[in-house]
């Protein structure tokens, strides 16, 4: 192995915490598709929630170009119902701090481990994944200022995207 167990471990914790993020964002979707906002829905759906297990499927492919041995862990159920767009941009937001939380603990262990290649792996994620964290902010944002008229932001959602690609 060119990696420690205690690397491997933790990137496989982390690779488990894209899959949920899958699943947790799938969630924010059929709440969003319930309440309406098929313009968000298209965007946040195909945009976000459907990258996350592609960013799951790069950990794992670094672990075995590493020697090591991906373990799919079990993700949890996610059944929160929402009432608004705020509910479900902060639930959002919490978990993609989450996320960078989870990246920054990867890389820190890779660091204490020496295991180099993989800490520099990871420093690239983090940078690649700050504009979906900054994207994240800013739903947030645009769903507290659109607050009294949420219908509206589901109008100009597309052109509230501008920190990652938007896929349909």
């Amino acid at each position: 192995m060119l990696i420690t167990q205690s690397s491997c471990n933790q990137m496989n914790t982390l690779m488990q915490l894209f899959y949920a993020f899958n699943a947790k964002s799938d969630n924010l979707v059929y709440s969003l598709q319930v309440m309406e906002y098929n313009n968000i829905v298209e965007v946040f759906h195909h945009g976000w929630a459907h990258v996350w297990p592609g960013w799951g499927d790069k950990v794992s492919d670094h672990i075995i170009d590493e020697n090591g041995v991906p373990r799919r862990l079990a993700v949890e159920g996610y059944t929160k119902d929402y009432s608004n767009l705020i509910e479900i941009f902060q639930d959002n937001y919490d978990f993609a701090l989450k996320v960078r939380e989870e990246i920054r603990q990867t890389i820190s262990i890779c660091e204490f481990n020496n295991d180099m290649d993989s800490q520099l792996f990871f420093e690239n994620m983090l940078v690649d994944f700050i504009p979906y964290l900054k994207q994240a902010s800013s739903w947030l944002v645009k769903a507290q200022q659109y607050k009294t008229e949420p219908h509206k932001l589901n109008n100009v959602f597309e052109e509230n995207t501008t920190f990652i690609p938007i896929l349909k």
